[in-house]
């Protein structure tokens, strides 16, 4: 869907790892990048591209989805891991929204 809508813009969509983009803006391959804010911001796209545009800065949600047969398979310790990781996902997205984005 969202290289249909990036197309109907005109656009010649190019799908590459995130590693890659800073690069690929530097040298002009690409001559934008769409991702999350954070994701543009947090590697620093804004030195090798005149403007960064963002959408209206909210929490950031991602989801890590499973049914519960699955989970349940999962070991307790396995399970206290994802836990404690999406928490900490949490607090440092709040905390960003808080400060960086304020």
């Amino acid at each position: 869907m969202l290289s249909d809508i990036r197309e109907g813009m005109g656009t010649d969509p190019q799908f590459m790892t995130l590693a890659d983009v800073y690069t690929a803006l530097e040298r002009g391959v690409l001559d934008a990048a769409m991702s999350c804010g954070t994701c543009g911001s947090g590697v620093r796209w804004d030195g090798v591209t005149d403007y960064i545009v963002g959408s209206i800065v909210a929490i950031e949600v991602n989801w890590i989805t499973m049914n519960k047969d699955f989970y349940d398979s999962i070991p307790a310790d396995l399970q206290a891991i994802l836990k404690e990781e999406g928490e900490r996902h949490q607090r440092t997205s709040r905390d960003w929204v808080e400060t960086i984005w304020a």
